[in-house]
């Protein structure tokens, strides 16, 4: 049997395929042996079809993550932990990129306000922007909207 860990990496090879059943189905077998594995969540969220069940996925994802690094996004940025840098926290920056972008595109109101109070978490822990969040604060801060290309 592989490990989670592998089956979750299967995952991501079969959205880069397009093949989102299998891609699912990996996600949900790390799932239910892993309860936590927040790409998981990442992954089934590439793989449904409504904006709704996307944000729930997303939303799971960000949670878990900060519950595990409650005190490392607390006391961001922070020369001692670079959190940018570990490969632990890449899941959790991925969830919350996701979800944002998710927010966006909800047509509910506060899902943009929301979406910008994630990219504000994103740029205080990930300080050199390699998400590009700190342009999307200024177009929001500038014209009260963002607009994200359709890819």
């Amino acid at each position: 049997m592989k490990d989670w860990e592998d089956v979750e990496n299967d995952g991501w090879e079969f959205i880069e395929q397009g093949d989102h059943l299998n891609a699912a189905q990996c996600a949900r077998e790390v799932l239910n042996r892993q309860p936590d594995a927040i790409d998981s969540y990442v992954i089934l969220s590439r793989t449904v079809r409504t904006n709704a069940e996307k944000i729930a996925l997303l939303r799971e994802g960000a949670r878990i993550g900060d519950k595990v690094f409650y005190k490392e996004v607390l006391a961001a940025p922070n020369d001692d932990f670079r959190f940018w840098g570990q490969m632990a926290t890449r899941p959790y920056m991925r969830a919350l990129q996701s979800l944002s972008l998710a927010l966006v595109a909800d047509p509910r109101d506060g899902s943009l306000d929301e979406a910008v109070a994630i990219w504000r978490k994103l740029y205080a822990i990930c300080p050199n922007d390699n998400l590009g969040v700190r342009f999307l604060i200024a177009e929001y801060e500038e014209t009260g909207t963002v607009e994200l290309d359709d890819d």
